[in-house]
C-alpha cells in the first residue's frame, strides 16, 4: 500500500511541476501567446521557418516508382522521439510552429508526406485528387518508415502524435504493433468518417459501385477540383478560427501549388470507409497503448461518437473535448491550441 501511494503521489509531483515549468519558466512564445499580427509574422519568418527549411530531408521509395517526402528534426538531447503523422492533404509543413514547439521541449520530431499528398508522389495524373488503392498502403509506408529512418537511430522511447486521417493511420498500425510506441496522442482522429447529408452507408455502396463501373480514380460525389481563390477564403472554411494559422495554409499554397488540393477518389472513400468499419468493429479491443484522444467540439469532418467507441476498445485511453473548437486542433485560435499543446506534452511526459 505504502509503495502505491508513493507512486501516486510521485506522479501528482511530476505533473504539478510540469504545469509550473509550462506557466512560469517557457516563453509564451511557445504557444503563440501574445503573438498577434505582425509579431506572430514575424516569429513565423525569422525562427520558425528556418528552424524547418535547415532540418535534414530525405526520400522515402515505395513500391510502384513512388516518392514519399519526409523531414527529421533530431534534437542532440532527445528526451524521446515523436512520429508525427498528418492528416488528409497536409504536408509537413504546415506543421511547421508544432514541430518546433515540441523540437523545444527536448523531442525529436520525424514526419511524412503520405503517398498522393504533400510533397509526395500523386498517385492519379491530376495532382489535385486525393487517392490511394488501399488503406493499408498508408499503413505499410508508416511501417517502412519507423523501420527505415526511426529506428536505426536507436531512441530510448518513441511516440505516435497524429491529426484526423493520420491518426486512422496511427490507430491501425497500433493495432498492428501495440508494443513499439510509449504513447499515443490523437487530434480529432478519422474515426468515423461524417459523409454529409447521405449515409455512411450510402456513400460506401455509391463508391463500391463507381470503383465496379471502373471509377475508382474519379472524384467521388460532390468531391471536386478547386481553385486558390474559392479555397483560401477564410470565411468559407471550418477547419480553424485562427486567422494567422489559416494564413500560412493559404502562403503554402501560393508557394508550392502542388500542396493545393481538392477532394478524394472514389477509390478514396471506399478504402477509408471500409478501415473506419473495421475499426469500429473492434479492433482496438484491449490495445494496451496509453492513448490520449483529443476531441475537437464543433468538428465537422469526423464524427466525435466515433472516437469515442474506438477510444472504449482500448485499455487506457483518455478523451478530452475542447470547447470552441474546429477540426485542425494544432492550428487553432491560441485560447484553445495553448491547452491542446500542453495536454500533448503532458500526457508524453508522463509515459
Amino acid at each position: 500500500m505504502r509503495v502505491i501511494i508513493r507512486l501516486v503521489f510521485e506522479l501528482i509531483m511530476r505533473t504539478l511541476i510540469f504545469s509550473l515549468l509550462l506557466v512560469f519558466l517557457i516563453p509564451s512564445a511557445l504557444f503563440g501567446a501574445k503573438l498577434s499580427g505582425s509579431s506572430f509574422d514575424e516569429y513565423f519568418e525569422k525562427t520558425i521557418l528556418p528552424f524547418y527549411w535547415n532540418s535534414p530531408q530525405g526520400t522515402l521509395q515505395r513500391p510502384g516508382n513512388i516518392s514519399l517526402v519526409y523531414k527529421t528534426f533530431e534534437h542532440p538531447s532527445e528526451k524521446g522521439a515523436i512520429i508525427f503523422i498528418t492528416g488528409w492533404t497536409e504536408t509537413h509543413l504546415k506543421y511547421a510552429e508544432f514541430i518546433w514547439e515540441l523540437y523545444q521541449q527536448g523531442y525529436s520530431i520525424y514526419t511524412m508526406d503520405n503517398r498522393g499528398m504533400g510533397f509526395s508522389s500523386r498517385l492519379t495524373s491530376n495532382s489535385q485528387q486525393v487517392h490511394v488503392e488501399d488503406f493499408k498502403d498508408y499503413v505499410a509506408d508508416l511501417n517502412t518508415f519507423i523501420e527505415k529512418v526511426v529506428q536505426p537511430e536507436k531512441h530510448h522511447s518513441i511516440y505516435l502524435v497524429s491529426h484526423s486521417m493520420g491518426g486512422l493511420i496511427a490507430a491501425k498500425y497500433l493495432a498492428q504493433h501495440p508494443h513499439l510506441v510509449r504513447a499515443a496522442v490523437f487530434s480529432a482522429p478519422l474515426f468515423e468518417l461524417n459523409t454529409g447529408k447521405i449515409s455512411e452507408k450510402l456513400a460506401y455502396q455509391l463508391s463500391k459501385s463507381a470503383v465496379k463501373k471502373g471509377k475508382g480514380k474519379s472524384y467521388a460525389l460532390t468531391q471536386g477540383d478547386t481553385t486558390f481563390e474559392k479555397a483560401s477564403d477564410f470565411s468559407q472554411q471550418k477547419t480553424t478560427h485562427s486567422l494567422k494559422r489559416w494564413q500560412k495554409t493559404v502562403a503554402n499554397w501560393k508557394d508550392f501549388p502542388i500542396l493545393l488540393q481538392g477532394g478524394s477518389t472514389n477509390q478514396w472513400v471506399l478504402t477509408v470507409l471500409e478501415n473506419t468499419f473495421s475499426l469500429l468493429g473492434g479492433e482496438w479491443n484491449q490495445m494496451p497503448v496509453p492513448t490520449l484522444l483529443m476531441q475537437a467540439s464543433d468538428d465537422v469532418y469526423v464524427i466525435n461518437k466515433g472516437q469515442a467507441q474506438v477510444c472504449s476498445q482500448a485499455l487506457n485511453c483518455q478523451l478530452k473535448q475542447y470547447p470552441q473548437s474546429y477540426h485542425e486542433l494544432f492550428m487553432e485560435e491560441d485560447f484553445v491550441r495553448k491547452e491542446v499543446i500542453f495536454d500533448t506534452l503532458n500526457f508524453l511526459d508522463q509515459h
